[in-house]
């Protein structure tokens, strides 16, 4: 935790009372960490059937190292998400690969049960009751703003300075020398844009997600869907779940690389590449 890109790093990479560690990776949020972990974490799968089969293999390794890592995150979210990401590809996938989740499933939960691993995302278990209702808290309250500003919204960038100007009294978090700090983000990406942005940002936003998403799904069930793009869509998937719990787009690489996976799915599968197979 001593080497890192920041001066300092998120409040909940590290838990004085429990000494938990969240590790950040090259984010100074060990959300945002596990976001893009679990968003990138995929592409791995994406491998080049030319490439021999030691080859292949390094690619699975990558894949695992990444899940390790998102453990280590600690984010509870981007693991969800990956799980979601994970189903929706055996859904689409052949017989074969549903055994072999079936059986790996088993395997991993055994596995579990018979190390019971505490650190990452483990150690937080515990604790998930009451950070569901701290951010069911959060989550009423922000609605309350929406209701007064439903169309246009507080203004980007504005849910920390409206709280210090409006809301004194609630959304307040101390640190352990007693200092007073004012969310920057109502725990949910999407309530942010809301309350941030209004209805109108909103709705765009979630079209610009909807609609390309919906369209690969009508392909899947066609079975006319391209390989890669099962694997952007479960990569996307991840980070909408994860997206609910924080609002990423404040580190403007996970902004670039959900917006390049946004296109992927955009592009038509015959445009997508200017390479004519022989």
């Amino acid at each position: 935790m001593n080497f890192t890109f920041y001066t300092a790093l998120g409040q909940n990479t590290f838990d004085e009372a429990t000494g938990l560690i969240r590790y950040p990776g090259m984010f100074s949020e060990s959300q945002y960490n596990g976001q893009f972990l679990a968003l990138s974490s995929f592409l791995f799968m994406i491998m080049d059937k030319s490439k021999n089969k030691n080859q292949n293999y390094l690619i699975y390794f990558g894949f695992v190292l990444f899940l390790i890592a998102i453990v280590l995150a600690g984010s509870r979210s981007a693991l969800g998400g990956f799980v979601l990401g994970c189903i929706f590809l055996v859904s689409i996938s052949s017989i074969r690969i549903k055994l072999y989740t079936i059986l790996s499933f088993v395997f991993g939960t055994f596995a579990f049960y018979l190390y019971k691993p505490d650190s990452g995302i483990f150690g937080r278990a515990e604790n998930l009751g009451d950070d569901l209702s701290f951010r069911q808290s959060i989550w009423t309250e922000t609605s309350f703003i929406i209701d007064k500003y439903p169309m246009l919204g507080i203004g980007f960038g504005n849910f920390e300075s409206y709280l210090m100007k409006y809301h004194q009294d609630m959304y307040l978090q101390i640190e352990s020398d007693g200092e007073l700090i004012y969310f920057t983000q109502p725990e949910n990406g999407y309530l942010k844009i809301l309350v941030e942005q209004g209805y109108l940002a909103f709705i765009i936003f979630i079209l610009l997600l909807a609609i390309p998403f919906f369209q690969n799904i009508y392909l899947a069930v066609l079975g006319k869907l391209p390989r890669y793009k099962g694997f952007v869509m479960a990569g996307l998937i991840s980070w909408i779940v994860a997206f609910n719990t924080v609002y990423s787009f404040l580190d403007y690489r996970l902004l670039v690389m959900v917006a390049s996976f946004t296109v992927i799915l955009i592009i038509p599968p015959h445009k997508s590449s200017g390479v004519k197979s022989k």
